[in-house]
């Protein structure tokens, strides 16, 4: 089976802990944090407690269901933090944009109370903000000590706001592939009877009243691209990366896709092989694999912090901003056509990439914002 990881990328596993090594109750607490079974949203996590002085932070969730997630102490409520960091992303989408959801609200309240020792990092400010959500998001951001956006149209929205925030890029992409998480995403794919030489991993998603797009149209494509992919000699696995509930799960979408052309192999990274480092075990099977085609967003952060390019197809704002930000191939998911596609798929398998420069960018867009709360 043969494995291609940059080794000057590497980091020795030791250097990570799982979330049940937090023995002491962190100082820091992250904010309006989703679940650690969307693997994107505990990368965030992950990286964002790796970049604070004492490499931990707790986070309030509660589902049961939760998994270990480095530096990360879960709890039902937050204990006596000093300082409070909202963990950036898509976490103020509303998906009823001419009114205001519990959740939107409930996810500003948090920033408002503890603004005088809060910072914002890695946020996207999502078009479904809408016009009663804006302004009210846009004063909860001018009160709190730093605000730190990962994508430039929300560093123009914001700034015409009134709003002082800086640009950088999502906190993933801080971390790095370890070694334990490469020998874990080796056994998956040996498990699958998967060659990651010859390995297509498909980033695969649902989509919802907030990112809008036909679910039957979605899957045809994808099985016509699997299809032609294993016409061609390759191997092919749809990628399980997130699995927090009915509405957020890709285990719905592998399984109809494996229905549609069982050929396909389902590469689910939530059964336990090897380390309990879900998030490692993500990068390493993304370092690994021959070709990404990523359609989730973290799907193309973390094929990048791993070394290699994906081919990026992305269906919002985020991933057309790394795209052009970064220069990577792809396209826009309404613009897919499976066929075209192929040429430039295949050649992303020959192109590397420098992660070291953005991981810079992002630790030090970090350190500088929270510092304004240390």
């Amino acid at each position: 089976m043969n494995v291609v990881v940059n080794p000057s990328l590497l980091r020795p596993s030791h250097q990570q802990s799982t979330g049940r090594d937090v023995t002491a109750v962190p100082s820091t607490a992250l904010l309006n944090a989703y679940s650690t079974r969307n693997l994107g949203d505990a990368a965030i996590m992950a990286s964002i407690a790796a970049m604070l002085p004492e490499r931990c932070a707790q986070v309030a969730l509660h589902s049961e269901s939760q998994i270990d997630v480095p530096g990360i102490a879960l709890t039902d409520v937050v204990h006596s933090a000093r300082r409070f960091v909202s963990v950036g992303g898509d976490i103020f989408n509303n998906s009823r944009p001419r009114l205001i959801t519990r959740s939107y609200l409930r996810n500003i309240q948090q920033l408002r109370a503890h603004a005088s020792r809060t910072i914002v990092f890695g946020q996207t400010i999502p078009s479904s903000c809408g016009w009663l959500g804006l302004p009210m998001l846009t004063a909860a951001l001018r009160r709190v000590r730093a605000v730190v956006v990962r994508d430039s149209e929300s560093h123009d929205l914001l700034k015409r706001s009134g709003v002082d925030a800086d640009l950088s890029f999502d906190a993933a992409f801080s971390l790095a592939p370890t070694q334990s998480g490469i020998a874990a995403a080796v056994a998956h794919f040996a498990g699958r009877g998967l060659d990651p030489a010859r390995t297509v991993l498909l980033s695969i998603r649902s989509f919802d009243s907030i990112y809008r797009q036909d679910p039957d149209l979605f899957l045809a494509r994808m099985a016509r691209l699997a299809d032609l992919l294993i016409a061609r000699g390759h191997q092919v696995a749809v990628l399980i990366q997130s699995d927090v509930n009915t509405n957020d799960s890709d285990a719905v979408i592998a399984q109809a896709l494996h229905c549609r052309v069982p050929a396909v192999r389902i590469l689910d990274l939530f059964e336990p092989v090897g380390t309990h480092d879900r998030v490692a075990t993500l990068i390493g099977a993304l370092a690994i694999a021959n070709i990404v085609v990523a359609v989730r967003y973290h799907g193309a952060v973390l094929r990048l912090v791993g070394g290699r390019q994906p081919y990026n197809l992305y269906y919002s704002r985020k991933g057309r901003e790394l795209q052009k930000r970064l220069g990577l191939t792809g396209c826009a998911l309404d613009d897919f056509c499976p066929e075209d596609a192929i040429p430039e798929i295949e050649a992303t398998a020959d192109r590397g990439f420098d992660p070291s420069p953005v991981s810079e960018n992002v630790r030090g867009a970090f350190d500088r914002a929270y510092a304004r709360i240390a």
